[in-house]
């Protein structure tokens, strides 16, 4: 199993590279941001995201930015709080777990 993962990291990094030589320039963050998400999706739920991998950095972005204000702040929010005080984070984590459920369901369906 590890080495079908290795494979599969290996890969989406190699095809990371080959959009590299095809720019002028990239965010180096944006970039491996997208390739974690892809070796994710791929690793753990078995599908390509090749379409909205793009999309989903936003949402990354946003989710790691409540994830470290929560981390240093000395009484943790609910996660209601977003919903109604932060709103761009509350649409990162619907969108996220939307794409979850989504898969889940692909999943369930297929047997």
């Amino acid at each position: 199993r590890m080495n079908t993962y290795a494979q599969t990291m290996s890969r989406l990094a190699w095809r990371m590279c080959d959009r590299w030589g095809k720019q002028k320039q990239c965010d180096i963050n944006e970039e491996f941001n997208r390739l974690t998400v892809e070796i994710v999706a791929e690793t753990l739920f078995g599908v390509h995201l090749d379409e909205i991998a793009g999309q989903l950095k936003g949402s990354v972005d946003a989710i790691q930015r409540l994830a470290m204000r929560d981390f240093a702040s000395a009484i943790p929010r609910p996660l209601w709080w977003n919903k109604v005080f932060d709103r761009e984070g509350y649409r990162a984590i619907k969108l996220l777990d939307d794409l979850v459920w989504k898969i889940i369901r692909q999943r369930r369906a297929s047997g």
